[in-house]
Protein backbone atom coordinates (compact mmCIF):
# COMPACT_ATOMS: atom_id res chain seq x y z
CA UNK A 1 0.00 0.00 0.00
CA UNK A 2 2.91 2.35 0.72
CA UNK A 3 4.09 2.10 -2.89
CA UNK A 4 0.65 3.00 -4.23
CA UNK A 5 0.55 5.97 -1.85
CA UNK A 6 3.84 7.43 -3.01
CA UNK A 7 2.94 6.94 -6.68
CA UNK A 8 -0.31 8.83 -6.11
CA UNK A 9 1.24 11.60 -4.02
CA UNK A 10 3.89 12.07 -6.67
CA UNK A 11 1.16 13.32 -9.02
CA UNK A 12 -0.67 15.54 -6.52
CA UNK A 13 0.92 18.86 -7.59
CA UNK A 14 -0.48 18.27 -11.09
CA UNK A 15 -4.04 18.67 -9.83
CA UNK A 16 -6.10 21.41 -8.23
CA UNK A 17 -8.17 19.78 -5.53
CA UNK A 18 -11.55 20.84 -4.19
CA UNK A 19 -10.97 19.85 -0.58
CA UNK A 20 -13.20 19.48 2.43
CA UNK A 21 -12.09 21.58 5.40
CA UNK A 22 -9.16 19.93 7.07
CA UNK A 23 -9.84 18.53 10.51
CA UNK A 24 -7.65 20.25 13.11
CA UNK A 25 -6.97 18.14 16.18
CA UNK A 26 -7.69 19.99 19.43
CA UNK A 27 -4.82 21.00 21.69
CA UNK A 28 -4.68 19.92 25.31
CA UNK A 29 -1.40 21.02 26.85
CA UNK A 30 0.46 18.66 29.18
CA UNK A 31 3.76 19.55 30.87
CA UNK A 32 6.37 16.79 30.70
CA UNK A 33 9.48 16.92 32.90
CA UNK A 34 12.48 14.98 31.64
CA UNK A 35 16.11 15.42 32.72
CA UNK A 36 15.21 18.58 34.63
CA UNK A 37 13.67 20.16 31.55
CA UNK A 38 9.99 21.03 31.17
CA UNK A 39 8.24 20.97 27.82
CA UNK A 40 4.64 21.32 26.77
CA UNK A 41 3.03 18.64 24.59
CA UNK A 42 -0.30 19.75 23.11
CA UNK A 43 -1.05 16.32 21.69
CA UNK A 44 -0.01 14.00 24.51
CA UNK A 45 -3.64 12.90 24.76
CA UNK A 46 -3.18 10.94 21.53
CA UNK A 47 -1.23 8.36 23.58
CA UNK A 48 -4.55 6.88 24.64
CA UNK A 49 -5.09 4.63 21.65
CA UNK A 50 -8.50 3.34 22.78
CA UNK A 51 -10.02 6.67 23.79
CA UNK A 52 -13.08 7.94 21.91
CA UNK A 53 -11.34 11.25 21.20
CA UNK A 54 -8.37 9.56 19.51
CA UNK A 55 -10.58 7.24 17.48
CA UNK A 56 -12.76 10.16 16.39
CA UNK A 57 -9.66 12.10 15.36
CA UNK A 58 -8.46 9.17 13.23
CA UNK A 59 -11.90 8.82 11.67
CA UNK A 60 -12.01 12.47 10.63
CA UNK A 61 -8.42 12.40 9.35
CA UNK A 62 -9.30 9.39 7.18
CA UNK A 63 -12.41 11.11 5.86
CA UNK A 64 -10.36 14.18 4.99
CA UNK A 65 -7.74 12.05 3.21
CA UNK A 66 -10.43 10.22 1.22
CA UNK A 67 -11.94 13.50 0.11
CA UNK A 68 -8.50 14.93 -0.71
CA UNK A 69 -7.72 12.08 -3.09
CA UNK A 70 -11.08 11.99 -4.88
CA UNK A 71 -9.81 13.93 -7.93
CA UNK A 72 -7.19 11.21 -8.38
CA UNK A 73 -9.72 8.38 -8.56
CA UNK A 74 -9.29 7.93 -12.34
CA UNK A 75 -5.54 7.61 -11.82
CA UNK A 76 -6.08 5.19 -8.93
CA UNK A 77 -8.28 3.02 -11.13
CA UNK A 78 -5.72 3.11 -13.92
CA UNK A 79 -2.88 2.16 -11.58
CA UNK A 80 -4.81 -0.70 -10.01
CA UNK A 81 -5.55 -2.06 -13.48
CA UNK A 82 -1.85 -1.90 -14.32
CA UNK A 83 -0.88 -3.61 -11.06
CA UNK A 84 -3.41 -6.39 -11.64
CA UNK A 85 -1.92 -7.04 -15.08
CA UNK A 86 1.54 -7.62 -13.61
CA UNK A 87 0.89 -9.54 -10.40
CA UNK A 88 -0.30 -13.13 -10.61
CA UNK A 89 -3.09 -13.80 -8.07
CA UNK A 90 -2.13 -17.50 -8.26
CA UNK A 91 1.54 -16.83 -7.64
CA UNK A 92 3.76 -19.57 -6.24
CA UNK A 93 7.11 -19.23 -4.52
CA UNK A 94 10.34 -20.90 -5.49
CA UNK A 95 10.47 -24.50 -4.25
CA UNK A 96 12.64 -24.90 -1.16
CA UNK A 97 14.05 -27.89 0.70
CA UNK A 98 13.55 -28.27 4.45
CA UNK A 99 14.40 -31.41 6.43
CA UNK A 100 14.91 -33.23 3.14
CA UNK A 101 11.39 -32.40 1.92
CA UNK A 102 10.54 -30.04 -0.93
CA UNK A 103 7.91 -27.36 -0.29
CA UNK A 104 6.38 -24.39 -2.08
CA UNK A 105 4.18 -21.48 -0.98
CA UNK A 106 1.05 -20.99 -3.08
CA UNK A 107 -1.45 -18.15 -3.46
CA UNK A 108 -4.92 -18.76 -4.87
CA UNK A 109 -7.10 -16.09 -6.43
CA UNK A 110 -9.99 -15.26 -4.12
CA UNK A 111 -8.30 -16.60 -0.98
CA UNK A 112 -6.77 -14.34 1.64
CA UNK A 113 -3.98 -16.61 2.81
CA UNK A 114 -1.37 -18.98 1.45
CA UNK A 115 -1.09 -22.73 1.31
CA UNK A 116 2.09 -24.66 2.01
CA UNK A 117 2.46 -27.27 -0.72
CA UNK A 118 4.49 -30.47 -0.28
CA UNK A 119 6.08 -31.52 -3.58
CA UNK A 120 6.42 -35.28 -3.40
CA UNK A 121 6.60 -37.96 -6.09
CA UNK A 122 5.60 -35.51 -8.83
CA UNK A 123 2.50 -34.57 -6.85
CA UNK A 124 1.40 -31.37 -5.16
CA UNK A 125 -0.06 -32.08 -1.72
CA UNK A 126 -1.57 -29.40 0.50
CA UNK A 127 0.64 -29.67 3.57
CA UNK A 128 -0.82 -26.73 5.52
CA UNK A 129 -3.68 -24.41 4.59
CA UNK A 130 -3.70 -21.02 6.29
CA UNK A 131 -7.20 -20.38 4.93
CA UNK A 132 -8.59 -23.33 6.87
CA UNK A 133 -6.98 -22.11 10.07
CA UNK A 134 -8.26 -18.57 9.51
CA UNK A 135 -11.82 -19.34 8.39
CA UNK A 136 -13.45 -18.62 11.78
CA UNK A 137 -11.11 -15.77 12.78
CA UNK A 138 -11.33 -12.01 12.23
CA UNK A 139 -7.54 -11.89 12.05
CA UNK A 140 -4.85 -14.44 11.25
CA UNK A 141 -1.07 -14.44 10.98
CA UNK A 142 1.21 -17.47 10.63
CA UNK A 143 4.54 -16.47 12.15
CA UNK A 144 6.43 -19.74 11.85
CA UNK A 145 6.01 -23.39 10.93
CA UNK A 146 8.63 -25.99 11.73
CA UNK A 147 8.56 -29.75 11.03
CA UNK A 148 10.07 -32.01 13.66
CA UNK A 149 13.44 -33.60 12.73
CA UNK A 150 11.68 -36.84 11.72
CA UNK A 151 8.97 -34.87 9.81
CA UNK A 152 6.19 -36.61 11.77
CA UNK A 153 5.03 -33.49 13.63
CA UNK A 154 4.53 -29.85 12.69
CA UNK A 155 4.85 -26.91 15.09
CA UNK A 156 2.93 -23.80 14.04
CA UNK A 157 2.97 -20.32 15.62
CA UNK A 158 -0.21 -18.34 14.98
CA UNK A 159 -1.80 -15.06 16.01
CA UNK A 160 -5.60 -14.85 15.89
CA UNK A 161 -5.87 -11.43 17.58
CA UNK A 162 -3.39 -9.07 15.91
CA UNK A 163 -1.11 -8.28 18.87
CA UNK A 164 1.87 -10.35 17.69
CA UNK A 165 1.47 -12.70 20.63
CA UNK A 166 1.69 -16.11 19.02
CA UNK A 167 0.28 -19.44 20.16
CA UNK A 168 2.28 -22.57 19.33
CA UNK A 169 0.38 -25.77 18.57
CA UNK A 170 1.46 -29.15 17.25
CA UNK A 171 -0.01 -31.32 14.49
CA UNK A 172 0.48 -34.97 13.63
CA UNK A 173 1.27 -34.83 9.93
CA UNK A 174 -0.05 -38.29 9.10
CA UNK A 175 -3.47 -37.91 10.73
CA UNK A 176 -3.79 -34.12 10.56
CA UNK A 177 -4.88 -34.05 14.21
CA UNK A 178 -3.57 -31.47 16.65
CA UNK A 179 -2.09 -32.44 19.99
CA UNK A 180 -3.46 -31.07 23.25
CA UNK A 181 -0.24 -29.06 23.76
CA UNK A 182 -0.64 -25.30 23.40
CA UNK A 183 1.88 -22.61 24.31
CA UNK A 184 0.45 -19.11 24.63
CA UNK A 185 1.90 -15.62 24.10
CA UNK A 186 5.24 -16.44 22.48
CA UNK A 187 7.34 -14.34 20.09
CA UNK A 188 6.56 -16.75 17.26
CA UNK A 189 9.70 -18.79 16.62
CA UNK A 190 10.11 -22.44 17.60
CA UNK A 191 13.19 -24.71 17.50
CA UNK A 192 13.12 -28.51 17.86
CA UNK A 193 15.61 -30.61 19.80
CA UNK A 194 16.64 -33.82 18.07
CA UNK A 195 14.43 -36.06 20.25
CA UNK A 196 11.31 -34.96 18.30
CA UNK A 197 9.46 -34.12 21.52
CA UNK A 198 11.26 -31.08 22.96
CA UNK A 199 10.96 -27.54 21.62
CA UNK A 200 12.41 -24.17 22.62
CA UNK A 201 10.65 -20.84 22.25
CA UNK A 202 10.90 -17.18 23.29
CA UNK A 203 8.58 -14.98 25.34
CA UNK A 204 8.36 -11.19 25.34
CA UNK A 205 8.22 -8.70 28.16
CA UNK A 206 4.49 -7.91 28.45
CA UNK A 207 5.11 -4.17 28.69
CA UNK A 208 8.02 -3.45 26.35
CA UNK A 209 7.55 -6.50 24.04
CA UNK A 210 11.31 -7.12 24.30
CA UNK A 211 12.19 -10.74 23.60
CA UNK A 212 13.95 -11.77 26.78
CA UNK A 213 13.08 -15.32 27.94
CA UNK A 214 13.79 -18.75 26.43
CA UNK A 215 11.65 -21.68 27.58
CA UNK A 216 11.75 -25.43 26.98
CA UNK A 217 8.55 -27.43 26.42
CA UNK A 218 8.23 -31.22 26.31
CA UNK A 219 5.26 -32.56 24.36
CA UNK A 220 2.60 -34.10 26.56
CA UNK A 221 3.28 -31.78 29.50
CA UNK A 222 1.46 -28.67 30.71
CA UNK A 223 3.02 -25.55 29.15
CA UNK A 224 2.56 -23.77 32.49
CA UNK A 225 5.32 -26.03 33.82
CA UNK A 226 7.76 -25.22 30.98
CA UNK A 227 11.33 -24.71 32.12
CA UNK A 228 12.90 -21.25 31.88
CA UNK A 229 16.23 -21.88 30.17
CA UNK A 230 17.52 -18.32 29.88
CA UNK A 231 16.42 -14.83 30.87
CA UNK A 232 18.07 -11.60 29.71
CA UNK A 233 17.68 -9.01 32.46
CA UNK A 234 19.60 -6.21 30.75
CA UNK A 235 16.90 -4.17 29.01
CA UNK A 236 19.34 -3.10 26.30
CA UNK A 237 19.51 -6.71 25.08
CA UNK A 238 17.07 -8.99 23.26
CA UNK A 239 17.36 -12.72 22.61
CA UNK A 240 17.23 -14.92 19.51
CA UNK A 241 17.12 -18.67 18.95
CA UNK A 242 18.44 -20.93 16.18
CA UNK A 243 19.64 -24.46 15.48
CA UNK A 244 23.02 -24.98 13.84
CA UNK A 245 23.14 -26.37 10.31
CA UNK A 246 24.94 -29.42 11.74
CA UNK A 247 21.90 -30.10 13.99
CA UNK A 248 24.31 -30.51 16.90
CA UNK A 249 23.63 -27.34 18.91
CA UNK A 250 20.91 -24.82 19.64
CA UNK A 251 22.24 -21.28 19.96
CA UNK A 252 20.68 -18.60 22.13
CA UNK A 253 21.95 -15.18 21.13
CA UNK A 254 21.63 -12.16 23.38
CA UNK A 255 22.34 -8.93 21.58
CA UNK A 256 22.18 -5.16 21.71
CA UNK A 257 23.20 -2.68 19.02
CA UNK A 258 26.81 -2.72 20.26
CA UNK A 259 27.40 -6.05 22.05
CA UNK A 260 26.35 -9.67 21.79
CA UNK A 261 26.73 -13.00 23.53
CA UNK A 262 25.98 -16.57 22.44
CA UNK A 263 24.92 -19.46 24.66
CA UNK A 264 24.53 -23.05 23.49
CA UNK A 265 22.50 -26.17 24.25
CA UNK A 266 23.18 -29.74 23.16
CA UNK A 267 20.44 -30.55 20.63
CA UNK A 268 20.93 -34.28 21.28
CA UNK A 269 20.75 -34.12 25.08
CA UNK A 270 18.18 -31.76 26.57
CA UNK A 271 19.46 -32.47 30.08
CA UNK A 272 22.83 -30.85 29.39
CA UNK A 273 23.16 -27.39 30.99
CA UNK A 274 23.20 -24.12 29.08
CA UNK A 275 26.76 -22.88 28.48
CA UNK A 276 28.15 -19.56 27.32
CA UNK A 277 30.25 -19.56 24.15
CA UNK A 278 32.12 -16.26 24.60
CA UNK A 279 31.17 -13.93 27.46
CA UNK A 280 29.95 -10.53 26.35
CA UNK A 281 32.36 -7.66 26.13
CA UNK A 282 31.61 -4.01 25.71
CA UNK A 283 31.42 -3.09 22.01
CA UNK A 284 32.01 -6.67 20.88
CA UNK A 285 29.54 -8.11 18.37
CA UNK A 286 30.00 -11.68 17.20
CA UNK A 287 28.20 -14.51 15.40
CA UNK A 288 28.97 -18.22 15.56
CA UNK A 289 28.62 -20.86 12.83
CA UNK A 290 29.27 -24.50 13.73
CA UNK A 291 31.22 -26.95 11.61
CA UNK A 292 31.87 -30.54 12.65
CA UNK A 293 35.57 -29.61 12.74
CA UNK A 294 35.06 -26.55 14.97
CA UNK A 295 33.52 -23.10 15.18
CA UNK A 296 33.75 -20.16 12.79
CA UNK A 297 33.28 -16.81 14.51
CA UNK A 298 32.47 -13.50 12.84
CA UNK A 299 33.84 -10.82 15.18
CA UNK A 300 34.22 -7.04 15.18
CA UNK A 301 36.87 -7.02 17.93
CA UNK A 302 39.47 -4.53 16.62
CA UNK A 303 37.85 -5.12 13.22
CA UNK A 304 35.09 -2.64 12.28
CA UNK A 305 34.39 -4.48 9.01
CA UNK A 306 34.67 -7.80 10.89
CA UNK A 307 37.07 -10.69 10.72
CA UNK A 308 36.60 -14.46 10.75
CA UNK A 309 38.07 -16.51 13.59
CA UNK A 310 38.29 -20.27 14.05
CA UNK A 311 38.34 -22.44 17.16
CA UNK A 312 38.48 -26.25 17.14
CA UNK A 313 36.58 -26.43 20.42
CA UNK A 314 34.75 -24.03 22.72
CA UNK A 315 37.13 -21.12 23.37
CA UNK A 316 37.40 -19.48 26.76
CA UNK A 317 38.24 -16.15 25.18
CA UNK A 318 39.04 -14.54 21.83
CA UNK A 319 42.76 -15.00 22.36
CA UNK A 320 42.30 -18.76 21.96
CA UNK A 321 40.87 -18.29 18.46
CA UNK A 322 42.84 -18.37 15.22
CA UNK A 323 42.42 -15.47 12.78
CA UNK A 324 41.26 -17.18 9.61
CA UNK A 325 40.26 -14.12 7.54
CA UNK A 326 41.65 -10.78 8.78
CA UNK A 327 39.71 -7.54 8.61
CA UNK A 328 39.65 -5.77 5.25
CA UNK A 329 38.99 -2.01 5.39
CA UNK A 330 37.41 -2.20 1.91
CA UNK A 331 35.11 -5.18 2.54
CA UNK A 332 32.37 -5.61 5.14
CA UNK A 333 31.62 -9.23 6.08
CA UNK A 334 27.88 -9.36 6.82
CA UNK A 335 27.41 -13.07 7.52
CA UNK A 336 28.95 -16.54 7.47
CA UNK A 337 27.51 -19.99 6.71
CA UNK A 338 29.19 -23.37 7.07
CA UNK A 339 28.96 -26.49 4.95
CA UNK A 340 30.97 -29.70 5.12
CA UNK A 341 33.38 -28.65 2.36
CA UNK A 342 32.88 -24.89 2.11
CA UNK A 343 32.68 -21.70 4.11
CA UNK A 344 30.31 -19.12 2.59
CA UNK A 345 30.62 -15.41 3.37
CA UNK A 346 28.18 -12.59 2.67
CA UNK A 347 30.35 -9.59 1.82
CA UNK A 348 29.82 -5.99 0.75
CA UNK A 349 32.54 -4.32 -1.28
CA UNK A 350 32.21 -0.85 -2.82
CA UNK A 351 28.57 -1.00 -1.82
CA UNK A 352 27.78 -4.20 -3.73
CA UNK A 353 26.82 -7.56 -2.22
CA UNK A 354 29.18 -10.46 -2.92
CA UNK A 355 28.99 -14.16 -2.06
CA UNK A 356 32.44 -15.55 -1.31
CA UNK A 357 33.12 -19.29 -1.29
CA UNK A 358 36.13 -20.76 0.50
CA UNK A 359 37.07 -24.37 -0.19
CA UNK A 360 37.97 -25.70 3.26
CA UNK A 361 40.32 -28.34 1.86
CA UNK A 362 42.34 -26.18 -0.53
CA UNK A 363 41.78 -22.76 1.05
CA UNK A 364 40.99 -21.36 -2.40
CA UNK A 365 38.46 -18.51 -2.58
CA UNK A 366 36.00 -17.84 -5.39
CA UNK A 367 33.03 -15.54 -5.95
CA UNK A 368 29.65 -15.94 -7.59
CA UNK A 369 29.87 -13.68 -10.64
CA UNK A 370 27.33 -10.88 -11.21
CA UNK A 371 27.05 -8.81 -14.40
CA UNK A 372 24.84 -5.80 -13.58
CA UNK A 373 26.09 -2.55 -12.11
CA UNK A 374 23.68 -2.54 -9.17
CA UNK A 375 21.54 -5.38 -7.82
CA UNK A 376 20.23 -7.32 -4.82
CA UNK A 377 21.90 -10.63 -3.91
CA UNK A 378 21.03 -12.95 -1.01
CA UNK A 379 21.61 -16.51 0.08
CA UNK A 380 18.48 -18.65 0.05
CA UNK A 381 17.38 -21.39 2.43
CA UNK A 382 20.27 -23.83 2.68
CA UNK A 383 19.86 -26.41 5.45
CA UNK A 384 21.83 -29.37 4.04
CA UNK A 385 25.23 -29.34 5.75
CA UNK A 386 26.71 -32.07 3.54
CA UNK A 387 25.71 -30.53 0.21
CA UNK A 388 28.08 -28.74 -2.16
CA UNK A 389 25.09 -26.94 -3.69
CA UNK A 390 23.55 -23.75 -2.37
CA UNK A 391 20.61 -21.58 -3.39
CA UNK A 392 20.80 -17.84 -3.82
CA UNK A 393 18.41 -15.16 -5.08
CA UNK A 394 19.22 -12.38 -7.49
CA UNK A 395 17.21 -9.41 -8.72
CA UNK A 396 17.89 -5.85 -9.75
CA UNK A 397 16.01 -2.62 -10.32
CA UNK A 398 15.21 -3.84 -13.85
CA UNK A 399 15.04 -7.62 -13.38
CA UNK A 400 12.54 -9.71 -11.35
CA UNK A 401 13.86 -12.24 -8.87
CA UNK A 402 15.58 -15.43 -9.98
CA UNK A 403 16.64 -18.28 -7.67
CA UNK A 404 19.84 -20.05 -8.72
CA UNK A 405 21.22 -23.40 -7.63
CA UNK A 406 24.99 -23.07 -7.46
CA UNK A 407 27.50 -25.92 -7.30
CA UNK A 408 30.40 -24.71 -5.17
CA UNK A 409 32.72 -27.54 -6.24
CA UNK A 410 32.40 -26.91 -9.98
CA UNK A 411 31.52 -23.17 -9.82
CA UNK A 412 28.52 -23.75 -12.07
CA UNK A 413 24.95 -22.55 -11.69
CA UNK A 414 21.50 -23.24 -13.08
CA UNK A 415 18.18 -21.49 -12.79
CA UNK A 416 16.07 -23.10 -10.06
CA UNK A 417 13.10 -20.71 -10.25
CA UNK A 418 12.41 -17.55 -12.21
CA UNK A 419 9.75 -15.05 -11.23
CA UNK A 420 8.02 -13.33 -14.11
CA UNK A 421 5.33 -10.69 -14.50
CA UNK A 422 1.97 -11.53 -16.03
CA UNK A 423 2.03 -8.43 -18.21
CA UNK A 424 3.35 -9.61 -21.62
CA UNK A 425 4.32 -6.04 -22.52
CA UNK A 426 6.96 -5.89 -19.77
CA UNK A 427 10.55 -6.34 -20.90
CA UNK A 428 13.52 -5.82 -18.60
CA UNK A 429 15.48 -4.57 -21.60
CA UNK A 430 13.15 -1.53 -21.81
CA UNK A 431 14.65 -0.17 -18.57
CA UNK A 432 18.09 0.79 -17.43
CA UNK A 433 19.74 1.08 -14.03
CA UNK A 434 23.07 2.52 -13.00
CA UNK A 435 24.95 4.05 -10.11
CA UNK A 436 25.85 7.69 -9.98
CA UNK A 437 27.82 9.53 -7.31
CA UNK A 438 26.72 12.75 -5.64
CA UNK A 439 29.04 15.02 -3.63
CA UNK A 440 28.18 15.77 -0.01
CA UNK A 441 29.05 18.99 1.81
CA UNK A 442 32.27 17.50 3.17
CA UNK A 443 33.34 16.19 -0.24
CA UNK A 444 32.32 12.57 0.37
CA UNK A 445 31.01 10.75 -2.70
CA UNK A 446 27.50 9.39 -2.10
CA UNK A 447 26.38 6.40 -4.20
CA UNK A 448 22.93 6.67 -5.74
CA UNK A 449 21.21 3.83 -7.60
CA UNK A 450 18.84 4.99 -10.32
CA UNK A 451 16.43 3.26 -12.68
CA UNK A 452 14.42 4.68 -15.58
CA UNK A 453 12.82 3.74 -18.86
CA UNK A 454 15.15 3.95 -21.81
CA UNK A 455 14.60 6.92 -24.07
CA UNK A 456 13.70 9.54 -21.46
CA UNK A 457 15.69 12.75 -21.14
CA UNK A 458 17.55 12.43 -17.83
CA UNK A 459 18.19 16.17 -17.78
CA UNK A 460 14.52 17.09 -17.57
CA UNK A 461 12.79 13.97 -16.22
CA UNK A 462 11.14 14.25 -12.79
CA UNK A 463 12.81 12.18 -10.08
CA UNK A 464 11.45 10.33 -7.09
CA UNK A 465 14.31 10.25 -4.58
CA UNK A 466 14.36 7.76 -1.72
CA UNK A 467 16.81 7.53 1.13
CA UNK A 468 17.29 5.79 4.46
CA UNK A 469 20.25 6.13 6.76
CA UNK A 470 19.73 4.72 10.24
CA UNK A 471 20.51 1.62 12.31
CA UNK A 472 23.01 0.49 9.70
CA UNK A 473 20.21 -0.77 7.46
CA UNK A 474 21.06 -0.77 3.76
CA UNK A 475 18.25 -0.45 1.23
CA UNK A 476 18.64 -3.23 -1.39
CA UNK A 477 18.53 -2.28 -5.06
CA UNK A 478 15.70 -4.67 -5.80
CA UNK A 479 12.91 -4.99 -8.31
CA UNK A 480 9.41 -3.55 -7.84
CA UNK A 481 6.51 -4.50 -10.10
CA UNK A 482 4.55 -1.47 -8.89
CA UNK A 483 7.40 0.92 -9.63
CA UNK A 484 7.09 0.15 -13.34
CA UNK A 485 3.99 2.37 -13.47
CA UNK A 486 6.09 5.30 -12.28
CA UNK A 487 8.90 4.62 -14.75
CA UNK A 488 6.45 4.27 -17.64
CA UNK A 489 5.25 7.81 -16.88
CA UNK A 490 8.71 9.23 -17.42
CA UNK A 491 10.03 9.29 -13.87
CA UNK A 492 13.49 8.42 -12.64
CA UNK A 493 13.55 6.48 -9.37
CA UNK A 494 16.67 7.10 -7.29
CA UNK A 495 17.81 5.43 -4.07
CA UNK A 496 20.48 7.40 -2.20
CA UNK A 497 22.74 5.20 -0.07
CA UNK A 498 23.46 7.86 2.52
CA UNK A 499 25.64 7.56 5.59
CA UNK A 500 23.96 5.85 8.51
CA UNK A 501 23.47 2.75 6.35
CA UNK A 502 26.28 0.21 5.85
CA UNK A 503 26.34 0.46 2.08
CA UNK A 504 30.03 1.35 2.06
CA UNK A 505 30.97 -0.55 5.22
CA UNK A 506 30.92 -0.10 8.98
CA UNK A 507 32.57 3.32 8.88
CA UNK A 508 29.74 4.50 6.59
CA UNK A 509 27.34 3.65 9.41
CA UNK A 510 29.44 5.20 12.17
CA UNK A 511 29.77 8.42 10.14
CA UNK A 512 25.97 8.76 10.04
CA UNK A 513 24.97 8.32 13.69
CA UNK A 514 24.99 10.23 16.99
CA UNK A 515 27.28 13.27 16.77
CA UNK A 516 27.74 12.67 13.03
CA UNK A 517 24.02 12.30 12.26
CA UNK A 518 24.05 15.53 10.28
CA UNK A 519 25.93 13.67 7.53
CA UNK A 520 22.77 11.67 6.83
CA UNK A 521 20.88 14.85 6.01
CA UNK A 522 23.59 16.63 4.06
CA UNK A 523 24.25 13.46 2.03
CA UNK A 524 20.64 13.51 0.94
CA UNK A 525 20.94 17.01 -0.49
CA UNK A 526 24.33 16.45 -2.09
CA UNK A 527 25.50 18.26 -5.21
CA UNK A 528 24.40 16.79 -8.55
CA UNK A 529 21.64 14.96 -6.71
CA UNK A 530 19.37 17.66 -5.34
CA UNK A 531 18.59 20.40 -7.79
CA UNK A 532 15.34 21.83 -9.03
CA UNK A 533 16.27 20.63 -12.49
CA UNK A 534 17.03 17.03 -11.59
CA UNK A 535 15.11 16.22 -8.42
CA UNK A 536 11.47 17.22 -8.44
CA UNK A 537 9.91 14.72 -6.04
CA UNK A 538 11.01 13.20 -2.81
CA UNK A 539 10.19 10.22 -0.61
CA UNK A 540 11.95 9.18 2.54
CA UNK A 541 11.49 6.73 5.36
CA UNK A 542 13.09 8.46 8.35
CA UNK A 543 13.72 11.74 10.09
CA UNK A 544 16.14 12.54 7.24
CA UNK A 545 13.04 13.73 5.37
CA UNK A 546 12.08 16.53 7.73
CA UNK A 547 15.64 17.73 8.32
CA UNK A 548 16.42 17.78 4.60
CA UNK A 549 13.28 19.79 3.89
CA UNK A 550 14.19 22.36 6.52
CA UNK A 551 17.75 22.66 5.22
CA UNK A 552 16.99 22.78 1.48
CA UNK A 553 13.26 23.27 1.12
CA UNK A 554 13.52 24.47 -2.48
CA UNK A 555 14.97 21.13 -3.54
CA UNK A 556 11.81 19.18 -2.83
CA UNK A 557 8.43 20.47 -4.06
CA UNK A 558 6.78 17.28 -2.75
CA UNK A 559 7.48 14.94 0.15
CA UNK A 560 6.06 11.66 1.39
CA UNK A 561 6.39 11.30 5.16
CA UNK A 562 6.25 7.65 6.18
CA UNK A 563 7.84 7.57 9.63
CA UNK A 564 6.90 9.59 12.68
CA UNK A 565 9.67 8.80 15.13
CA UNK A 566 13.05 10.49 15.48
CA UNK A 567 16.30 8.68 16.06
CA UNK A 568 20.01 9.31 15.75
CA UNK A 569 21.19 5.69 15.40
Amino acid sequence: MYKLQFILITFIPLYMFAQAPKFIAPKNSKILSIHGHNRSDDYYWMNERDSKAVLENLKQENEYASDYFKPLQPLINSLMTEFDKRINPNEVSAPFILNGKKYQMKNTDGKDYQQIILLEKNKELVFFDENERAKDADYYDLADWSPSPNNELLAVSEDFIGRRKYSITFRENKSGKYLADKIEETSGGVVWANDNKTVYYIKKDPQTLREYQVFMHVLGTDSKADVLIYQEDDEKFSVGLEKTITDKYIFISSYSSTSSETWFLDANNTKEPLMVFLPRRKDHLYQVAHHLNGFYILSNQDAPNRKVLFAKSFPRNLEQCQVLIPVNPETLIEGISTFKNFLVLDERNNGLRKIKLRNLSSGVDSYISIDEETYSLNLGLNDDYTSDEIFYSYNSMTTPSTIFQYNMASNTKKVWFEKSLMDPSFKSSDYESQRIWATANDGEKIPVSIVYKKGIDLKTAPCLLYGYGSYGYTIPDGFSALRISLLNRGFVFASAHIRGSKYMGETWYEDGKLQKKMNTFTDFIGKNLCSRRKCRWFINGCNCQSCSLFMERYCFPSAVCRCRNYYVG
